[in-house]
């Protein structure tokens, strides 16, 4: 039985190791290749892992990448510590080269020695490409007039998740919505009815609300038209709503010469 087990054991790796898309490498003490997966040995420029076993990165890769991947290592046989290293880019069974990031781990004896390394290769190409949309999000809302945020009406909660920076001393986390916020921007007593029959519309079960209001942020009054979209669970149930908020401020103030310009 146990011999059947490592066979099996064996032909799983094996087969792991021609199909998988991750870069998998195992190297010994003296920091040659043991083992390497089909991926890696094509990012190597290498036809099959075999060509990597009993070689070196300075055997395989150019200088200053074989020096790095050689600093990277001593350091994990020296401190014992599993690391991640840098992003690069590396070609992938098709040739095309994605951004992949390595982490490489220490194996150890029985009796707890660090004797060789293992490392996985993984293409975070569309992870990287998803914090750049981010970070471009959330650039675009800090300094827009815009100011989005999701209500939850099972619990009366609200949650900012990028904050605008006209208001970055505003709590992205609300208890008690909407009279938390209504209380802390000081909003008078007909704007606070108009924003509580918005947000009632969505609790009574409402695809779309919206109102227009005045409040106080920094002892500042602004103008908001606020608009909340019911989003709906398999059984139609109201699970939140995604909201935005824009700073109309402005465009009242034009209004309001216009108004007076029209007066006189």
């Amino acid at each position: 039985m146990e011999d059947n087990t490592k066979v099996l054991l064996s032909g799983a790796m094996d087969t792991l190791l021609l199909h998988t898309e991750d870069y998998i490498f195992v190297k010994d003490a003296d920091l040659k290749y043991c083992a390497a997966s089909q991926a890696a040995a094509l990012a190597a420029g290498l036809s099959v892992p075999q060509d990597m076993v009993g070689r070196d990165d300075f055997e395989i890769f150019p200088q200053a990448v074989a020096q790095k991947y050689y600093e990277a290592d001593m350091q994990l046989l020296r401190t014992g510590e599993s690391l991640a290293c840098e992003s690069e880019l590396l070609p992938g069974r098709q040739g095309k080269r994605h951004w992949t990031q390595i982490w490489k781990y220490p194996i150890r004896d029985a009796e707890g020695r660090i004797c060789g390394i293992y490392g996985i290769g993984r293409d975070v190409t569309r992870l990287l490409a998803l914090q750049e949309n981010q970070m471009a999000l959330t650039e675009a809302v800090a300094n827009s007039n815009v100011q989005y945020f999701t209500y939850f009406p099972a619990t009366h909660t609200a949650r900012l998740y990028i904050v605008n920076r006209m208001y970055t001393a505003l709590p992205t986390h609300w208890e008690n919505y909407p009279d938390s916020f209504l209380q802390y921007t000081k909003a008078q007593p007909e704007d606070v009815r108009s924003y509580k029959a918005m947000v009632k519309e969505i609790d009574d079960g409402a695809d779309e609300a919206e109102c227009v209001l005045q409040l106080f942020f920094d002892d500042r009054p602004i103008f908001l038209r606020v608009h909340m979209t019911a989003i709906r669970n398999a059984e139609g149930r109201t699970v939140k709503a995604q909201a935005y908020s824009i700073d109309i401020t402005e465009q009242r103030r034009a209004e309001e010469r216009i108004r007076q310009e029209r007066l006189r």
